[in-house]
C-alpha cells in the first residue's frame, strides 16, 4: 500500500485511516493525538470527548 492519500506521523497508523477512508465511515473517534493533524475531507477525525458534546449534550 503506498501512502499517498494523507500524511500522518506515524506510518502504522497510516493502514488504520485509511481503512475508515474506503469503507467510507463519517466520524473516526479516536484518542491517539497522531491523527489531530491529518487533514481528511472525510471521516471527521474527533476525539471521545469532542464526539459526546457534539451528538450528545
Amino acid at each position: 500500500m503506498e501512502n499517498k492519500l494523507f500524511k500522518i506521523r506515524d506510518k502504522d497508523d497510516y493502514i488504520i485511516l485509511h481503512t475508515a477512508i474506503i469503507e467510507d465511515v463519517d466520524i473516526f473517534i479516536t484518542g491517539d493525538k497522531d491523527f489531530n493533524d491529518v487533514l481528511v475531507d472525510r471521516p471527521e477525525i474527533m476525539n471521545a470527548s469532542e464526539f459526546l458534546e457534539r451528538y450528545y449534550a
